[in-house]
């Protein structure tokens, strides 16, 4: 609860908070190490986490990001889409219910990475 100095309401407007973000490693067994919002993260296959929302959004106009990292001994990239496949194919499509992110290195192939995170902002249903 925010107040003034004499105990009166502050009135915040413009402001958006994370509904939904997570960390986690999906180098070997999955480790989430913080969440906002999340049921499940599954291991689709080398590179491809499913993570499934406790309370869905209300529509997939949302805004989402992901981003990964390995141990800085290989360039990583990570893009995201609502597929629930072992490869990208709805590239930034999003659902109300899942995000899927794919990890890979230097090139175009698909591996696990170490540090994974997500945020989302947008109205839950």
């Amino acid at each position: 609860t925010i107040q003034t100095s004499s105990g009166g309401p502050v009135a915040l407007t413009g402001q958006a908070a994370d509904t939904f973000f997570g960390r986690w490693n999906a180098s070997g067994t999955y480790v989430i190490n913080s969440s906002l919002n999340i049921s499940s993260i599954t291991d689709s296959t080398a590179g491809a986490s499913l993570v499934t929302y406790t309370t869905n959004f209300a529509d997939t106009s949302y805004a989402a990001s992901m981003f990964c990292s390995n141990n800085g001994a290989v360039r990583a990239w990570q893009q995201m889409d609502g597929n629930a496949l072992s490869a990208p194919s709805v590239y930034g499509t999003l659902t109300t219910s899942q995000l899927s992110g794919y990890t890979g290195n230097g090139a175009t192939g698909l591996v696990d990475s170490q540090i994974n995170t997500a945020r989302a902002i947008g109205d839950l249903a």
